[in-house]
């Protein structure tokens, strides 16, 4: 998605269907937000443009109406190289993710993260665009609501005693987002089965694994 953006969303309407962004892209970029809370977001996108939606895109919601591509804004002046983060990201990817296309290069799971040169029309110089779930753009499938932390500020070689009191506590919060998403699809999983006893075994469990981390945390 390059050029002008709307003002970027994480679930909405289209053509009848209900759609959000994939749970792995959420996670980054709440972690890039929180390195980098004054970035540039104006090349930031996941559902895709009229361009998009006339071929296959991962930028188009699948089957289950879940967007899994985002693209990063590159901000350097803001403190967001995404294609210095891109690099870095592929030397210990998330399960999740499938390729990132960056600076006119793309590396592939498939190709074992090796950056190659991208021979699509868009050059990804200002942004650079993550996908995430196995399979091909046009049907995405799991694991991409997989909620494994990227890892963004360690990274980018932030040292947790450099953050300041805003992002550290936006990180903590993070932290707790990421628990308990864990246990979303387990709890989703057992409510399909029809198994009563196990949801509430799993939301009690959630919900005191979540305390003990706020304590941790001390938050």
């Amino acid at each position: 998605m390059e050029g002008e953006r709307e003002e970027e969303r994480t679930e909405g309407r289209l053509d009848g269907m209900t759609w959000r962004t994939a749970k792995s892209l959420q996670v980054l970029t709440a972690e890039c937000d929180v390195y980098a809370p004054h970035r540039s977001k104006s090349l930031d996108g996941t559902i895709g443009d009229e361009a998009h939606q006339s071929r296959p895109s991962a930028h188009n919601p699948n089957d289950f109406g879940v967007v899994c591509a985002k693209d990063i804004t590159h901000d350097p002046a803001g403190g967001m190289d995404v294609h210095k983060l891109a690099r870095r990201i592929t030397t210990d990817p998330p399960p999740s993710l499938t390729y990132i296309i960056s600076n006119r290069q793309v590396a592939r799971w498939s190709n074992g993260w090796q950056w190659v040169a991208y021979k699509g029309a868009a050059p990804h110089t200002g942004h650079a665009h993550f996908r995430v779930g196995k399979g091909p753009d046009s049907e995405p499938r799991p694991p991409y609501d997989d909620t494994t932390p990227w890892r963004v500020a360690e990274l980018m070689g932030q040292e947790e005693d450099d953050m300041t009191p805003e992002q550290d506590n936006r990180l903590k919060r993070l932290e707790l987002g990421n628990l308990a998403r864990s246990y979303d699809m387990k709890i989703l999983e057992a409510k399909i089965d029809g198994n009563a006893a196990e949801v509430s075994r799993l939301r009690a469990e959630r919900e005191a694994k979540i305390a003990a981390k706020k304590a941790e945390l001390r938050i």
